[in-house]
């Protein structure tokens, strides 16, 4: 059986994060359907409800969420990452952050830090294969 894993980052990080999904190694598996494109340019409410059920739902089919972060830099962006990560962490699913800490909640014991995505990869996936 494959363990999942929920990436969640800024949409437009969206071609980044695919690749990064691309270097799971053996036994783990993407349930980030987002990343496909399906969303790309939603922008009519009902569409975007039908996005965010498909997101919530892939989480819950993860057994784990990376979360990439963004340095003050990059200015306001919508946000989803952070209500994925929440919701992840009320469910008890592990969160890995990726990059520099954003809010209160990334100082949680239970949640992992690392600066990059080589790192976290290395420390988190490649050595629980299945």
């Amino acid at each position: 059986m494959k363990l999942g894993v929920y990436l969640a980052g800024r949409y437009d990080r969206r071609r980044e994060l695919e690749a990064y999904a691309a270097q799971l190694p053996e036994g783990w598996t993407s349930t980030a359907t987002w990343l496909t494109g399906a969303h790309e340019g939603a922008t009519d409410p009902a569409t975007l409800r039908k996005c965010a059920i498909e997101d919530l739902v892939d989480i819950r089919k993860s057994d784990v969420l990376v979360a990439f972060t963004e340095g003050p830099e990059v200015g306001h962006t919508s946000g989803g990452r952070h209500v994925e990560t929440g919701f992840a962490m009320a469910l008890g699913i592990p969160v890995v952050v990726v990059g520099p800490v954003e809010n209160v909640f990334h100082h949680l014991h239970a949640t992992r830090r690392y600066a990059t995505w080589a790192e976290a990869l290395e420390e988190e996936f490649a050595w629980r294969q299945v």
